[in-house]
This record gives structure tokens, C-alpha cells and sequence, in this order.
């Protein structure tokens, strides 16, 4: 049998209870009951016992139909029913075992509706025992005391806490279900974001090498056209080699990426290896994974502009390990006289742009201009700045965000 209070719990909540011990108790208490009536005839009161004794076994084994397949509204009517049968049969076969059905009515009501509706069919339970009770007694039949048929309301109380408990148990289940799905939800996340980051790393070391290729290939057609096919062909050379360098490159990216932190400085000199000096300054610390990236992407960002801006030109690199604080700076300067320069191939400053967005969620900086003294002067500096110790979890994921959007567009 339904009732309308059970829809109020989740819908695993009666799936807490063992169905098979249920309904094993339910079959155990009708079989019992009918074996310690026997022999029971169909006359008199022998027969109106048999009648109540059948409707009794009827609604005990009927409690564990499935849910809404009978409508909810007759649940308290039914139960109402099931309580004046039960009474009835409790004045009539107090002694036996059939007296149990009166506390199922109960025990069933606190189980199944709420509290207001549970407490006034227990009550209601109560009072027709007692009342049966009492005219069994002046009727000269054999029963218990009146007193005894209020008792039958006290397993209300049972099946109220068996209903907290199981409805506490499905909340606690569906939290663990919803944590579960958040997390799973968040890995999927993160993955997708893994994804770009990694598709466009790749993207970032081929487009610096083929960029550079580009760049000493344009140069080499310049030297041809001004009768210098000695100097073309070093041009050429040196785009084969980028080529090499590039291939190199995207090797160790691929590798690099399957670890948790990218090799720093070991990045750093093989990507300015034979264009500049890296000077490593102070205990190297490890890094988060997105302070290691911008400054990876930012080398790169001001390797390919001195590629473009000022070929030929000398590069400084110094990586500077700080107690607070890690910081990079790029100096190249201008192309030397005599050189060809490529002045024209002009950049749309997005690097630079992308590079301070990246460091500014970090709570790092990037400082870029001219540089007005010393041996490179007339050239170009660019200096970032991360934290050395890793941001909030929300930073990262607003990086890795940002990183991606950056990546994919």
C-alpha cells in the first residue's frame, strides 16, 4: 500500500530498508497468525474472525506493493480501514497472535505519512482497540484489558524514526552523489583545459620556430637580391637549423607537458641555445605549474620579437630566483650595422598584452621598453616577475581559463 508521505522522501529512501527481510517478517507474522487461529469456521464469530483475519493479511502483505500504485489520496482512508479491522480483530483474538495487527497499523502510519496524519491514524488506532476492548468485556468475551488497546499507538513512534533515519540516510547518499558528480564535473574540466593547454603549447613552440624560419628565409631573399649569396646561404643554414631546433623543441614540450612542473631553466637554455646566454641567478625553487608557463611563454614571446625586430642582434637572459619572487629578463639588442634588418615585419603587441594578463593573475608583472644605456642600448628589455609561492586554487583556474581562451583564439 502507498502513502502520500513517502513521495515526500527521495525516491532511494525505501530502497535503504531490506525489501526481502520486510517482506519475510510480514509473511512470517500472516502465516503464524492464521496457524494459531486454527481451526476457524465459517459460522458466527469463528466467521466474522476469518473475514477480519483475511483483510488483515490483505493490508500486512499489501504495505509492500510499489510506490504510486495505488493513488494517494486513499492512503489515509485505507489506513483508517485497516485500523478498524485491526482493532476489531484485537477485542476478538486479544491472546493470540493476530493482536500484532493493530501495532503494524501503527508502526506502517509513523513509517509512511507525515507526522500530523501518522499521529491521528495511530490515535485513531488506539481508540477503536480500546473501545473493542471495552465492549469484548461486556459482551463476556475473553481479551485483554481496555487499557491495553492504547498501546497499540506506541509503534508510531518506531516507524517515525525509522522514516528520519532512512530519509537522513538518502540525503547523506545524494550529497556523496552530488560531491561525486561536482568533482567529476570539475576533472572533466580540467581535462578539457589540459587539452588546450597542451594543443596550443605545441602550437606556441612551432609557431616560434616557423616564425623564426620565416624570418631568416625573407632574410636569405633580401641578401640574394642585394648580391650576397654567402651571406643567403648562412641565412638558409640557420633556418634549417631552427627547423632542427624546432623539432627539438616540440619533443621535449610533449614531454615536458606529461609533468607536473615544466623544467625551468633547462626550457629556457635550450630555447635561447645559439642565440643567447641564460644566466640562472640564486637557489632555483619549484614552481607552480602556471608561474612556469609564463615565463616560458613570455621567453618565447621576446625571442621571436628580437627574432623579428632586431635579427643578428645579442641576447642577455637572466633568471633570477628571489626569496619572494622569480624573475626573468630578456635583453636583445639592436641589429648590428651592416645587418639587414626586418623592421617592417611589424607585431600586433597581443603578446605582450596575453603576457601581462597571465602574470597579473598570478600577482606577478611585466615591464617591457627601450633600453637607454650599456652595451645593449637601443635595444629591447622584457622583465617578468611571479610569485614564487603558488596562488589560491580559484587563481589557478581563472589562469588555466584565461590560458585557454588565449589558446583557442
Amino acid at each position: 500500500m502507498t502513502a502520500s508521505g513517502a513521495r515526500e522522501l527521495p525516491q532511494t529512501a525505501i530502497r535503504f530498508r531490506d525489501q526481502r527481510v520486510q517482506v519475510g517478517m510480514s509473511v512470517l507474522a500472516v502465516v503464524l497468525s492464521w496457524i494459531w487461529l486454527r481451526p476457524l469456521g465459517i459460522d458466527g464469530l469463528d466467521g466474522l474472525v476469518l473475514a477480519l483475519l483475511l483483510v488483515n493479511s490483505i493490508f500486512v502483505l499489501g504495505r509492500h506493493l510499489p510506490n504510486g500504485l495505488v493513488p494517494p489520496a486513499w492512503d489515509v482512508p485505507l489506513l483508517c480501514c485497516w485500523a478498524l479491522t485491526a482493532s476489531a480483530l484485537l477485542s476478538l483474538r486479544s491472546l493470540g497472535l493476530a493482536s500484532a495487527f493493530a501495532y503494524f497499523v501503527a508502526g506502517h502510519a509513523g513509517y509512511r505519512l507525515r507526522v500530523g496524519p501518522a499521529a491521528a491514524v495511530a490515535t485513531l488506532d488506539a481508540g477503536l482497540s480500546a473501545g473493542f476492548l471495552a465492549i469484548a468485556h461486556a459482551r463476556g468475551i475473553p481479551a485483554s484489558p481496555w487499557v491495553v488497546g492504547l498501546t497499540v499507538a506506541l509503534p508510531v513512534f518506531l516507524g517515525m524514526a525509522n522514516r528520519s533515519r532512512d530519509a537522513a540516510v538518502a540525503s547523506t547518499l545524494e550529497a556523496a552523489r552530488s560531491a561525486q558528480r561536482a568533482a567529476e564535473s570539475e576533472a572533466r574540466e580540467q581535462a578539457l583545459a589540459e587539452r588546450a593547454r597542451i594543443s596550443r603549447d605545441i602550437h606556441d613552440v612551432l609557431a616560434h620556430s616557423l616564425s623564426g624560419v620565416s624570418m631568416q628565409l625573407e632574410l636569405s631573399e633580401m641578401l640574394l637580391d642585394g648580391g650576397d649569396p654567402d651571406r643567403a646561404r648562412e641565412a638558409i643554414g640557420r633556418a634549417h637549423s631552427m627547423v632542427r631546433e624546432g623539432m627539438v623543441e616540440a619533443r621535449r614540450a610533449v614531454g615536458a607537458l606529461r609533468a607536473e612542473v615544466l623544467p625551468l631553466a633547462q626550457t629556457l637554455q635550450a630555447q635561447f641555445w645559439g642565440a643567447g646566454d641564460v644566466t640562472v641567478v640564486g637557489a632555483p625553487t619549484e614552481l607552480s605549474t602556471e608561474a612556469t608557463q609564463t615565463l616560458i611563454r613570455a621567453a618565447q614571446e621576446a625571442l621571436t620579437n628580437a627574432r623579428r625586430h632586431a635579427p643578428g642582434g645579442a641576447l642577455q637572459v637572466r633568471l633570477d630566483y628571489r626569496p619572494h619572487e622569480v624573475e626573468l629578463v630578456v635583453d636583445n639588442g639592436p641589429t648590428p650595422a651592416g645587418r639587414p634588418s626586418a623592421q617592417s615585419l611589424a607585431g600586433s603587441g597581443m603578446g605582450l598584452v596575453g603576457m601581462r594578463e597571465r602574470a597579473a593573475l598570478l600577482g606577478g608583472r611585466v615591464d617591457a621598453g627601450p633600453i637607454l644605456d650599456g652595451p645593449l642600448a637601443g635595444g629591447w628589455r622584457v622583465l617578468v616577475g611571479v610569485p614564487a609561492e603558488p596562488g589560491p586554487a580559484s587563481v589557478r583556474r581563472q589562469y588555466r581559463q584565461l590560458d585557454s581562451r588565449k589558446r583557442t583564439s
